[in-house]
């Protein structure tokens, strides 16, 4: 019988060209054996790194003060599977360690040539070990006597040049690699780290002790908030979110570092959630910047679900999702950042101050209280020679008493800028001591209105609620009608009374009495196709943001729009009672000028 050619016999791999095959699983660019070899220094307690790579990727080094590796124990660093993290199975789920020293290593020295010289304690002295292609080389004693280990990586992937072949640009690879010695340098503030390119040096981030100043190193002097996170059944103490200002975003999501357990992983719900968080802040296609340090309890996470130990996996995501989002939401609309809008520094070549006179509460409870018509808002300006008043609306008016309620408290911060008029009836112009500002006047009035909505929407019982003489109506799909039925209970909680008045028609009877009519249809209109369009994807808080944001956006003035001196008043009045730095839709409110930078452009200083 002749025999079928297209057969071909079962064999065993070797053990190189398994660890051959197996470094692709765990290394397949220079950053990833980086990532490796800075992992194994930190799990040898080590409190100083130092990274050298050359420009043309043909070395790279990591020298660390850790605990070092015995001579004895030398022969199994680049052996499969040997390691001294773990004896069982079980051990995987108890981790305190990045990894098992070693477990890359075997890879690591199949695809390159190795050089290990290192110092234990309890050894006399150092040992330099060569590694090269799954080859044991040589072992011989070392000059050293410092204790820790200093690996060299050479040849890296020359004997798989199928590999080698399928890295991109040295440029690119470097940025990489840099990227990967950041990771790492930020979390561990209490630990110094060295970054050198053929010899020089390029990054050098000093031992620190707060992520807050780790953050500013690396990041040339950027400032971070904290955002806590509540401790619970899943999320363990120390675990937080840190974010620059939303003002300060990216345009991709490389700026948001996320550390699980202390490994940098790319994780779409953190990232998702901290986004959906500052949806109203953060601008169309940008994205947030900061460090996310999670630590999640044993039972609710795996860490070994990828080869490389770039992601992971939760046992209740949806959860973490929630927390995340509902915790970052929180903090920015308490706008932490708030207190630096308007620094109350003097200016250095204006001795007189030059600020808004507001009443105090008392005062203005008083005025309204006794139905006061002389009480004026008044605003001084000095200089040296003369003295001016300026008198605005009286409190009296039906604008400023719904602005000033009796029961109101807020720190002045936008009410204290002095308005000096509208530009291109689109953006007041205001002055503090220090700045000149231009605030966006639909963009600030639109985020008033949506913190309204909000608040009314949370509140149980005080409810601004205008009832129709002639209810409304609109002409729907039964899909998007349906849709809007299915959330009838919470438009009721916002003032939208709804009932159906035929198979394809609804009613709206009632509205927010702060609202526009013609505003209501179109965000409805919205709102239902965010429903169907999403299903139960998406959490009722986050679709009904997206419909407050549309309901204020058709509910304020626009530009274009004139406003006199107490609507732009009054406007700020309303800004400092609601935080207001971003329209819903995340753009900037304002533009901010220092008068020290207008003295630089016409040479008054240096």
């Amino acid at each position: 019988m002749e025999k079928n050619q297209d057969y071909k016999k079962i064999n065993k791999l070797s053990g190189r060209v398994v660890d051959q095959i197996a470094a692709g699983e765990v290394i397949e660019r220079p950053s990833q054996l980086l990532k490796e070899l800075i992992e194994n220094s930190l799990d040898a307690h080590s409190t100083e790194i130092e990274v050298s790579v050359s420009s043309g990727l043909d070395l790279l080094s990591v020298t660390d003060n850790g605990t070092g590796i015995q001579e004895s124990d030398l022969p199994l660093v680049f052996e499969r599977h040997s390691t001294s993290k773990i004896l069982e199975a079980g051990d995987l789920f108890e981790l305190n360690s990045f990894g098992f020293r070693g477990e890359a290593l075997s890879a690591i020295g199949a695809v390159s040539k190795a050089q290990l010289e290192t110092k234990h304690k309890d050894d006399p002295e150092g040992c330099i070990y060569v590694y090269e292609n799954g080859e044991e080389k040589f072992i011989e004693p070392s000059t050293s006597n410092s204790e820790g280990t200093k690996i060299t990586i050479t040849n890296l992937f020359d004997s798989t040049p199928a590999r080698k072949k399928f890295l991109k640009s040295k440029r690119h690879e470097l940025t990489l690699i840099k990227r990967t010695f950041q990771s790492f340098s930020l979390l561990h503030y209490d630990k110094s780290f060295k970054f050198l390119v053929d010899g020089k040096l390029v990054f050098y981030f000093q031992k620190t002790d707060s992520v807050f100043k780790r953050y500013s190193q690396v990041f040339k002097n950027q400032k971070v908030f904290k955002v806590d996170l509540p401790i619970c059944d899943i999320i363990k103490e120390g675990s937080a979110v840190y974010l620059e200002e939303p003002s300060i975003d990216s345009k991709t999501g490389l700026s948001l570092w996320t550390y699980v357990q202390e490994r940098w992983i790319q994780d779409k719900t953190v990232a998702a959630a901290i986004r959906e968080g500052l949806n109203t802040y953060l601008m169309h296609g940008c994205f947030p910047k900061g460090l996310v340090d999670l630590k999640i309890k044993k039972d609710f996470i795996d860490v070994n679900v990828h080869p490389m130990k770039s992601e992971i996996r939760y046992e209740n995501s949806a959860y973490i999702y929630k927390t995340i989002r509902k915790a970052v939401s929180d903090w920015a609309y308490q706008a932490p950042w708030k207190n630096e809008v308007i620094a109350p520094k003097p200016h250095s070549n204006w001795s007189v101050p030059v600020q808004n006179k507001r009443p105090d509460f008392e005062t203005v409870k008083l005025a309204i209280d006794n139905q006061d018509d002389q009480y004026k808002f008044t605003t001084e300006l000095s200089d040296q020679r003369v003295m001016y008043k300026k008198t605005y609306g009286d409190l009296k008016s039906d604008t400023i008493k719904k602005v000033l309620k009796k029961d109101d408290q807020f720190e002045p911060y936008w009410s204290s800028l002095m308005v000096l008029g509208q530009v291109n009836l689109t953006y007041i112009m205001a002055q503090s001591e220090e700045a000149l500002y231009y605030i966006d006047q639909h963009a600030a009035h639109e985020r008033v209105a949506f913190e309204r909505i909000k608040k009314q929407w949370s509140d149980s019982e005080k409810k601004d609620i205008q009832s129709l003489l002639m209810p409304l109506t609109m002409d729907l799909d039964p899909q998007y009608i349906e849709a809007l039925m299915s959330v009838k209970e919470e438009l009721d909680g916002l003032g939208v009374e709804l009932e159906l008045s035929g198979p394809e028609t609804l009613a709206i009877n009632t509205i927010p009495g702060f609202l526009k009519e013609e505003s209501i249809e179109t965000s409805l209109r919205k709102l239902s196709e965010e429903i169907v369009t999403k299903g139960g994807g998406t959490s009722l808080d986050e679709v009904f943001e997206l419909f407050f944001a549309t309901l204020a956006c058709h509910s304020v003035i626009r530009a274009g729009h004139a406003m006199s001196e107490d609507e732009m008043r009054l406007l700020l009045i309303e800004m400092d009672r609601y935080n207001s730095r971003y329209c819903p839709h995340g753009r900037p409110v304002y533009k901010k000028t220092l008068f020290s930078e207008l003295d630089r452009d016409f040479g008054r200083t240096l």
